[in-house]
Parts: structure tokens; sequence; C-alpha cells
């Protein structure tokens, strides 16, 4: 007896509404009212009859020292948990594609692990990087502001996403972000102008 709103997260919720359609509508009506943090989840839910309003993810500015950095150097930075959807294993393999021009470029990954840190550890030494990547773990408020001002480049390298917290962090900390460009971030980011996609 009581009015839902359904608050929508997950960069993968087109991909599921579009391959079971009835079963997502059935369950959809169920809410009185969507929300969701991006204008990307408003428009899938439009393309299969449902409004929904954006009320974006956000951050206390206040929490995140901000740093211009008006010389970059390779000092490269992920912060995810080590999950296939993150794509830890691209990060690896962005350090190796810039070691090849920038030899003492560094990566700084921080994160959970759920599975994948040794195929991370693996796949660093088979590219012959393992001696520029750092783990740091699970990175706590604290945490996060120590490696994000020790770094130049924020990666984000999902599979799937919608309105990634950890890219508004980057940002907040003046970290310039290089993201693949999935879901939802290339409305969150313009590249070249916020970002590279």
């Amino acid at each position: 007896g009581h009015r839902v709103v359904a608050h929508l997260h997950g960069g993968a919720l087109p991909t599921f509404l579009d391959r079971w359609p009835r079963w997502g509508r059935r369950v959809l009506r169920r809410a009185d009212a969507f929300v969701a943090p991006s204008p990307y989840l408003v428009d899938a839910l439009a393309a299969h009859g449902f409004e929904a309003r954006v009320i974006p993810n956000a951050i206390d500015l206040a929490a995140y020292p901000f740093r211009l950095r008006t010389a970059v150097e390779p000092r490269l930075f992920w912060m995810r948990s080590f999950h296939p959807l993150y794509n830890p294993l691209l990060a690896v393999r962005v350090l190796a594609r810039v070691r090849a021009v920038h030899p003492g470029a560094t990566l700084t990954m921080g994160g959970q692990d759920k599975g994948m840190l040794p195929a991370v550890r693996a796949e660093a030494a088979r590219l012959g990087v393992a001696d520029g990547v750092r783990l740091v773990g699970f990175l706590d408020a604290e945490g996060k502001r120590r490696e994000a001002g020790a770094a130049d480049v924020f990666l984000n390298t999902n599979r799937v996403d919608n309105t990634p917290v950890a890219v508004l962090e980057a940002g907040a900390f003046g970290l310039p972000v290089v993201a693949t460009a999935v879901g939802g971030v290339p409305r969150l980011l313009r590249d070249g102008h916020d970002g590279l996609l």
C-alpha cells in the first residue's frame, strides 16, 4: 500500500532491459516514480515507456583537495574493485603502452580484490611492467587523498558504467581523466574537453 520511488543505478541496466523487456517492464510497473543519477539511464527507461528524473551523483567538494596540475607526469592512478566489470587488466596494458614512450611511468591501483588481483599481477609481469605497478588495496578517504595527490592522470577502464563517483572524485582532485567511452561516461565527460575518452 506504499508508493514506491525506484532509484536506479548501474550502467548495465539498458542492456538488461533490452535483453528481458517483458520481465523488466513487469518489475518497473511496480514503482510509482523513477530517479536515476544520469540522463543515460533516463533515456534507457524512456525507450521502454517509463519516465524518470535525474538526481545526479554528488560529492562534498570540501573533502577533495584540488590540485591544478600545470605539468603532468606519467603517474597513473586507477581506483575501482578488481573485478572484470572494471577491467583492471586494461589499466596495466595502458601502463605498458605509456612506458613505451615514457619509461618511468607508474601505475597505482587501489580497490578491493573481487578475484582479479592475481590476473593483474600476472599481466604486469607478462608485459614487463610489474616494477611500475603499486597495488595499495582498498582506499579510505585519507588513502584516496594521498594517492590522488601523488598522481597526475586518472584511468577509468570500465566495460560498463553509468555516472561513476570515482570519476567525479578524480575531477574534484584535479586529476585529468582518461576513460573508456561506455554507458553514461560520454554524458559526464566530453572528449577533449573534460577528459579523454
